[in-house]
């Protein structure tokens, strides 16, 4: 920084130091690491750029009610002129690659800007082979960085928990002095965050965990870090990567990030993601608005436009799902981790499986009522349970903070087919070899006569479920009333 002809400015030197290793932070952004207002650091970049030191480019935002605003970088010749040509994310390929990245990287700079009992940031490293996806130093410590998107399982998280050992040596309950004083986990909703949960009391690591959740800005977990009495860090020389024939300036323009609608496209390419097959009234639930808002309307029409996603109809409902440059996407988003996204969600989905649609979207529309209810919910892929020979694949999972067995997580059944004891054994026997892992059934169970089968067996086999039926559901409702659910013949409020 000595050799650069600063403006005589001390918040531009800090502004300066902080955006070497933040490449693509916004003013706010340096803001909350640096501990100054907004417009100073605003004033501080306006500076840095009429030296020549730094570029913009106005990119959107993944944040809820998240505005476009400027993104900034180091110019070629304030690396040529530090000697760092070659070894920094602000080249035009790495930035390139952190475009794809955009949501987390906003997620890991909020984060950094809100860690403040371990000193000022002195670097930040974007990891390459390790289990952690970033990593940032402070005076006093560093905390590792995740991200977990929804196609990782507790068992993933759990192994990628446990590799911090490979990561900075040491021995499990006996770290070495490179551990981090952090592990800062960022999930898209309430379903990751307790496979994280899950995970770090699993591995041993609840101690160090804290969860941020992109859904509704959440956080829980270890909520300050207790500073480091090694610092520790780790070390990881800069790939440079090509652009080939796509550039900067062309990805910025044609990136589903660069919209001013960033927070509806990251929530809408998720849940399409989730539910294959979804329908606009489940967008306008994620998206809190009524029947009559337009969001989650206007947004599935722009990804139709833009060949992310296909629409087809089905009766008087268009339905959604994602096209290979949307499942690109959000592959490229998650680093590349876990994509076998067809083999997970797609293989007995509404778009795959004709035969299987009438259940698909009766599922998918019992999920929405809970949606719309303010209830957590999951797709059934995301919690499939394997446990030696035995496999579970619910059609989704619900969090009911009023169920008849305590409030928690409930897995969906959406069950037409078995309508005999035979079946409905068949159906509850693998729930009962799981009967320790303590997670109740939903059932909706075909007719009176089915229904009356899955009590007969659930008593025998003693597992923990609520049924309905088909109809009761069309006449009623799911939620609120006792005329809808019974547990075991009598009725019961979930809600």
């Amino acid at each position: 920084m000595e050799h650069l002809e600063f403006p005589n400015s001390a918040a531009a030197r800090e502004v300066y130091r902080v955006l070497k290793f933040l490449p693509l932070a916004t003013a706010k952004e340096l803001a909350g690491v640096l501990g100054m207002s907004d417009p100073q650091a605003q004033g501080a970049l306006k500076k840095l750029e009429e030296e020549g030191w730094v570029q913009q480019e106005r990119l959107g935002s993944c944040m809820p009610h998240g505005k476009r605003s400027s993104r900034w970088w180091l110019t070629p010749e304030a690396l040529a002129e530090e000697g760092l040509t070659g070894q920094t994310w602000h080249e035009e390929g790495n930035r390139c690659r952190l475009l794809e990245l955009l949501p987390m990287l906003e997620w890991f700079y909020l984060i950094l800007g809100q860690i403040k009992n371990l000193g000022n940031l002195e670097d930040f490293l974007w990891t390459d082979g390790l289990s952690m996806d970033a990593a940032g130093k402070f005076e006093q410590g560093w905390i590792a960085l995740y991200w977990s998107g929804p196609q990782e399982t507790e068992e993933e998280i759990t192994g990628r928990m446990k590799r911090l050992i490979d990561d900075v040596g040491g021995r499990m309950n006996t770290p070495s002095s490179g551990w981090p004083c952090l592990l800062a986990w960022v999930v898209d909703d309430e379903w990751q965050e307790e496979l994280v949960r899950r995970a770090g009391g699993a591995s041993g690591m609840l101690h160090l965990v804290s969860i941020w959740r992109i859904k509704d800005v959440a956080r829980s977990g270890v909520m300050e870090p207790n500073p480091g009495p090694e610092l520790g860090w780790l070390h990881q020389p800069v790939r440079v990567l090509g652009v080939g024939e796509w550039p900067w300036k062309a990805r910025a323009a044609g990136s589903i990030w660069s919209q001013t609608n960033g927070w509806n496209n990251y929530r809408m390419l998720r849940l399409i993601h989730g539910f294959p097959g979804m329908t606009v009234e489940m967008g306008q639930s994620a998206l809190g608005e009524g029947n009559n808002g337009k969001s989650a309307e206007r947004t599935l029409r722009d990804f139709g436009k833009q060949g992310v996603v296909q629409c087809e109809k089905d009766g008087r409902l268009l339905r959604y799902h994602l096209l290979a440059p949307g499942i690109e996407v959000m592959v490229r988003l998650d680093r590349g981790h876990h994509i076998d996204y067809r083999g997970r969600a797609l293989s007995d989905s509404w778009v795959t499986r004709p035969d299987r649609r009438t259940h698909e979207a009766g599922a998918m529309d019992l999920l929405t009522c809970f949606m719309t209810a303010r209830l957590p919910v999951a797709p059934g892929w995301r919690a499939s349970i394997y446990r030696a020979r035995v496999t579970i694949k619910p059609d989704g999972v619900v969090w009911l903070k009023d169920g008849p067995y305590g409030p928690g997580w409930y897995l969906l059944e959406y069950e037409l087919s078995a309508r005999g004891r035979s079946r409905a054994n068949d159906k509850l026997r693998s729930f009962a070899v799981l009967r320790h892992l303590g997670i109740p059934l939903l059932i909706v169970c075909f007719n009176d006569k089915a229904e009356a089968a899955f009590h007969e067996v659930g008593a025998n086999l003693d597992v923990r479920m609520v049924t309905t039926t088909v109809n009761r559901l069309a006449e009623h409702g799911p939620l609120g009333n006792y005329a809808c659910w019974t547990m075991y013949g009598e009725p019961v409020r979930i809600g």
